[in-house]
């Protein structure tokens, strides 16, 4: 009986794999995007950019009543400097230095130029009220020169 249903679970990927093939959707026209930028990131940065979705959102937008900051749309030199602050550490954290240590500098560079050319939106950074999202306000706290909330940034 394993035997069978192994066996079922080989077809069904071997079809699934034939319908995602190149031959299959040769005729498909492309779906258009609203930015060209997105189809010229490589694989292998947006697999990287990705690691971060689970905390700061898809593509760096934020998640929403979260304290944790959004990246979208903020200048990438100060995302660099940030990433290399977790990495030597000179900038505390709770999960950041560590995930940053695993990054060399290219990566580090790559990451920070993908984040500063995703679009930011004024909700994003805004409540629906225009006052200050509280991860906003967190991230000013825990990021200000006399670093109050010492080891609670995201």
């Amino acid at each position: 009986m394993f035997e069978q249903a192994g066996w079922s679970l080989v077809l069904r990927a071997l079809g699934a794999w034939a319908a995602l093939s190149p031959v299959a959707w040769a005729d498909t026209p492309a779906i258009p995007t609203d930015r060209a930028l997105h189809d010229e990131i490589p694989l292998a940065m947006k697999s990287l950019a990705a690691t971060c979705a689970a905390c700061h959102g898809t593509n760096g937008h934020a998640v929403a009543d979260t304290a944790i900051p959004g990246l979208a749309g903020r200048p990438a030199d100060e995302l660099a400097a940030m990433l290399r602050a977790f990495k030597n550490g000179t900038r505390p954290g709770t999960v950041m230095p560590q995930l940053a240590k695993g990054y060399d500098d290219g990566q580090i560079t790559a990451l920070a130029q993908y984040f500063a050319a995703q679009r930011s939106s004024r909700r994003e950074a805004r409540g629906a009220s225009g006052a200050s999202r509280p991860s906003e306000q967190r991230a000013h706290q825990d990021h200000s020169g006399d670093r109050r909330g010492r080891g609670e940034q995201p």
